[in-house]
């Protein structure tokens, strides 16, 4: 129950990671890129712990298995909450991300559209 909360993990880490390459180098354009590989570390890592502490105690009891972990997603949601606020947070694009591409046949597109696979330009 508590896989949603893994994944806002790895999005906070992200999002921490990103920060700190745009304030302390602002050389490198794409910002973005190296906040993926510590989320998938300390997600990792957490998911290591929540089953060696909690879940592997509970195997042969799937109603206490699912309570534990209905618990712990709750207890994740208020950490994160304390921690970063209710409010959500989002990435700055860099540059190379928010402008036009020439294809070819001579059509110009945004690059958000043809990444977030929107369609026709």
């Amino acid at each position: 129950m508590a896989h949603g909360e893994f994944m806002i993990l790895g999005a906070y880490v992200t999002w921490m990671t990103s920060n700190f390459f745009q304030a302390y180098f602002q050389a490198c354009s794409a910002a973005i890129l190296p906040g993926d590989d510590p989320g998938l570390h300390r997600l990792r890592a957490l998911g290591m712990l929540v089953e060696w502490v909690l879940i592997r105690h509970l195997y042969r009891r799937p109603l206490d298995t699912l309570l534990a972990t209905w618990g712990l997603s709750l207890i994740l949601q208020q950490a994160y909450r304390s921690i970063f606020g209710a409010r959500e947070v989002g990435v700055e694009l860099p540059q190379w991300m928010l402008g036009r591409c020439m294809f070819p046949t001579a059509s110009r597109c945004d690059q958000r559209r043809v990444r977030d696979g929107a369609g026709r330009c």
